[in-house]
């Protein structure tokens, strides 16, 4: 095989050489070498599957990163960069039998530098000597070239597929988010930041995307590390639940993200916005279609909206709501008015009654009792505190000890809130779960000093759940507790002040893996779990 044809014209130049001067033939040939840019070779295979250099034409140096000397002793093969070794010897063991080489590996040169190389060769044979006349040609810029371009296309990808506001996903990314998900369960929540137009307008588009941003980040600080979340324009986002259990654990982190995204306004500039979103949830095992996935979640979105906004509708809240009938949602719509007046005269947030209410009827529903007893701890949850419209607003607000006289009055509130419900036709069947709430399993409670089983079932749930959410909420005297911490006084108290029973039964509701997960932190998990029905 002949070199190829540069170099062989290179060869037939250098007789005429002779013909000039010293000094200009050796610049002529320097000349000529340098715009050589592919190094010849020929080498023998040898039948004890050795290999033999018999001739190395120029450049040979450049590609091994030495002197001209050094190169001519120098095994190429020792400077094949480790990781291309297995290619290389792989790329020459095919040459041997196929009679062809065409392979691209990195040289590591004496000098330290990494060139990538495409080595090009055919074998001949002579006898029994088979023979390899290969060239070598720098590809490095090449390699350059097509890692810039493999970027940009994959930042061309990114960018494609990510909403430009937020950072998070967008539309496009939904199939390749939907095909990570295996064969899992999937839940789905479809979310829409509540009165975001008059965000727009009275503050500006600017403000309105500076809230968007702050939701997006908050929304992905509530997802467990499997979830993903996408931007599907506007002030709508999707979140994708892998592998929920069921619609019960579903609407469970479906609360646990609506409370993060309200548990504090949204700062821009020196304006605070208040942030709160409704949201349509949808559960389904693996198989089912997810465009009636995101229809039925967004059904369930719209009936949020209708609803009132911030909160989740769901099919396992519409199942609630049915067992409750009419009845019991007329109730329920008078008692979240009560709560509301009660936690504004105390200074409680918004959703401290409604995260009681709904923990209470989880822990209900876990220890099997009838939908109406759901139903009291739901309104028992609401109302347990509205006794406190009959304390003074300064002894519910003071911010030091309270002394026996301001002691005293609070004690009343059971009583207070008792005879408030019990005039409300719609509520009484829990006036007297709200006069007991206090009470305590070992009989050291009030107002009546009731023991064991003779305080109503609901109000020994209530008052376990009333306990845990204010350990596991912030306060204006201290931080939320960790999980262990308040675990901890949970099962202390059991026997004393609360029924064993219902410990158990708030334990597993509460203690759930999830809640463990890194993304969330510890605080931040158990305070969302809580709030779920």
């Amino acid at each position: 095989m002949r070199p190829p044809g540069g170099v062989t014209a290179a060869r037939s130049l250098v007789p005429a050489l002779g013909e000039l001067p010293d000094a200009e033939a050796t610049a002529t040939l320097a000349r000529i070498l340098g715009a050589i840019e592919e190094y010849v070779y020929t080498g023998e295979f040898l039948p004890d599957h050795r290999y033999r250099l018999i001739f190395a034409g120029p450049c040979r140096e450049r590609f091994l990163g030495m002197s001209v000397d050094e190169a001519r002793t120098a095994i190429w093969a020792q400077y094949v960069h480790p990781a291309d070794v297995d290619v290389f010897d792989a790329a020459h063991a095919s040459a041997y039998a196929s009679g062809r080489l065409d392979v691209e590996y990195r040289m590591v040169g004496a000098d330290g530098v990494t060139r990538w190389v495409r080595d090009r060769g055919r074998v001949r044979h002579e006898g029994e000597h088979r023979f390899l006349d290969g060239s070598i040609l720098d590809v490095t810029a090449v390699h350059a070239a097509r890692e810039e371009l493999e970027a940009a296309r994959v930042d061309a990808h990114r960018l494609a597929h990510t909403d430009e506001l937020t950072g998070v996903p967008n539309r496009r990314a939904l199939p390749a988010l939907l095909a990570a998900f295996d064969d899992a369960p999937l839940g789905v929540l479809s979310l829409d930041v509540d009165r975001f137009k008059q965000v727009n307008d009275l503050y500006g588009h600017v403000a309105g995307d500076a809230a968007l941003v702050v939701m997006a980040a908050r929304l992905s600080e509530a997802l467990r590390s499997r979830d993903r979340i996408v931007r599907m324009g506007g002030e709508e986002f999707l979140l994708l639940l892998h592998g929920v259990a069921d619609e019960t654990a579903l609407v469970d982190l479906a609360e646990r993200i609506r409370l993060r995204v309200s548990e504090a306004p949204a700062r821009v500039g020196d304006v605070e916005l208040p942030l709160t979103v409704s949201i349509g949830a949808t559960f389904a095992p693996p198989g089912r279609d997810f465009d009636e996935l995101l229809v039925v979640a967004d059904r369930y979105l719209y009936a949020a909206k209708r609803a009132g906004r911030n909160r989740v509708r769901s099919a396992a809240l519409d199942r609630a709501d049915e067992e409750a009938g009419e009845e019991g949602s007329d109730s329920l719509r008078i008692a979240t008015a009560m709560a509301g007046a009660a936690a504004a005269v105390e200074g409680l947030p918004d959703d401290h009654l409604v995260a009681v209410s709904l923990l209470a009827a989880r822990v209900a529903r876990r220890l099997d009792a009838s939908s109406h007893q759901v139903l009291r701890c739901r309104l028992a949850g609401l109302l347990h505190d509205v006794g406190k419209l009959r304390v003074p607003a300064t002894v519910l607000t003071k911010p030091g000890a309270l002394d026996a006289e301001e002691w005293a009055l609070v004690q009343r509130h059971p009583e207070h809130g008792e005879q408030l419900v019990a005039a409300v036709p719609e509520l009484a069947p829990v006036a007297a779960i709200v006069r007991h709430h206090h009470e305590r399993w070992d009989g050291a409670g009030y107002p009546d000093g009731r023991a064991g089983a003779a305080i109503p079932l609901e109000a020994r749930i209530v008052a376990a759940a009333d306990a845990w959410h204010a350990m596991v909420s912030d306060r204006p005297y201290r931080g939320a507790l960790p999980l262990t911490v308040a675990l901890a006084e949970l099962d202390a108290a059991a026997g004393g002040q609360f029924d064993p029973a219902v410990v158990v039964a708030l334990r597993s509701v509460v203690a759930e893996p999830r809640e463990g997960d890194p993304k969330l932190g510890r605080r931040s998990a158990v305070r969302a779990s809580v709030a779920a029905s």
